[in-house]
């Protein structure tokens, strides 16, 4: 789903900028 594609991206990049 691309929903969840998009969800996983923004975890991603959170925890790159934490």
């Amino acid at each position: 789903e691309l929903t969840d594609l998009k969800k996983t991206l923004i975890v991603e990049v959170e925890q790159l900028k934490s």
